[in-house]
């Protein structure tokens, strides 16, 4: 999944402005404009932000177009993260990587 181009889908998809939605945020629209093109990628507290601003979850946000369709099983994970402080997420998303390098 592209990050950047979800951010812009889903924010398109609200009527919302670049910088309506960093207005939202607490951020530049220089940096939502970098994250929407790939120049960077959002940290966890952040794409939370952006989530709220959007309303929607996490797990919608990561399901693309089909939010109904995610298995339970990673609903479940995805509300168990929701409880975890941002060093821990980016504990666990670190984690998620070295799993996902083994697997390529």
């Amino acid at each position: 999944m592209d990050i950047g181009n979800r951010i812009a889908s889903l924010r398109d998809k609200a009527e919302l402005t670049g910088s309506a939605l960093a207005a939202k945020v607490g951020l530049d629209q220089s940096q939502i404009c970098k994250i929407e093109k790939g120049v960077c990628n959002p940290s966890i507290t952040t794409l939370r932000k952006i989530c709220a601003a959007l309303d929607i979850s996490l797990a919608d946000f990561f399901s693309e177009d089909n939010p109904e369709k995610m298995p339970e099983h990673l609903n479940s994970l995805v509300e168990k993260a929701r409880k975890l402080s941002p060093d821990e997420v980016i504990q666990l998303c670190k984690l998620l990587e070295v799993m996902s390098l083994k697997k390529e």
